[in-house]
């Protein structure tokens, strides 16, 4: 079947059209019930055999979450007929003509780590990696997890299809578009941050990376692997990377 897709029901001339309507609706009314990620699926017929499929969230982000659930309602099938050849059909049953829905945990993240240790990751493309990602967002996660070169890895793969600080910008760049936030693990694996040049390598490498990234909504710093080190020093270097990423 086709689809007519509009951004409020306002936009939509009904009796000119011949085909089902999916209408996206950012709406701040269902904030109170559903938070910033939860979203309605209300389906109803407007004419016979035609119906409209309305997605309200308070966020640009709960509409692509409720059209991850909506794809995910949605069925294949097989038309078969010694007449025709072998037909794909896509519908979606009507058991459930209204679905309200929140997340039960606010951090769904999932660590996509171009990097040689992967042994997978490493010889995705761009277009595969934005694939993941977006497969992942229309399944819920709300966080991708990047991790820096120069930490304990190799710096090349032979599968890399880029350079890894270019796969780090343009994952970044396409989480932003989505509104799915980045984290970055980045563990303090320097061997001290108390001398002055090890310090000023360190901030190096912490303006290399975060330069390279569109979008950075949390640090992630490990107690160790790498980087292990008394609490008290763990504590002090995390709140130097904290102060440079303000100021910088």
């Amino acid at each position: 079947c086709q689809w007519v897709v509009a951004q409020a029901a306002g936009t939509v001339d009904f009796d000119a059209i011949s085909s089902n309507v999916v209408i996206f609706r950012v709406d701040s009314s269902v904030e109170h019930n559903l938070g910033k990620e939860g979203y309605i699926i209300k389906i109803e017929e407007f004419s016979k055999s035609k119906f409209t499929i309305t997605i309200s969230g308070v966020t640009d982000r709960a509409i692509l979450f409720g059209v991850g659930r909506l794809l995910r309602e949605m069925r294949n099938d097989y038309h078969v007929s010694y007449a025709s050849a072998l037909q794909t059909q896509c519908y979606l049953t009507l058991d459930h003509q209204l679905i309200v829905s929140k997340p039960d945990y606010e951090m769904r993240q999932h660590q996509v780590a171009y990097r040689p240790k992967t042994n997978s990751y490493d010889a995705f493309t761009p277009k595969m990696m934005r694939q993941e990602v977006l497969d992942l967002a229309l399944f819920g996660t709300n966080a991708i997890e990047m991790i820096p070169p120069g930490v304990d890895d190799a710096l090349q793969s032979p599968n890399f299809t880029i350079p890894w600080l270019d796969m780090l910008t343009f994952v970044s760049g396409f989480c932003d578009k989505l509104d799915i936030n980045v984290s970055m693990w980045y563990p303090a694996f320097f061997k001290t941050y108390d001398a002055p040049e090890m310090l000023k390598k360190a901030k190096e490498h912490w303006g290399l990376i975060f330069s390279h990234l569109r979008r950075l909504d949390v640090l992630f710093v490990p107690g160790g692997d790498p980087g292990g080190r008394p609490a008290k020093e763990f504590f002090k270097v995390v709140e130097m990377q904290a102060k440079y990423m303000r100021e910088n």
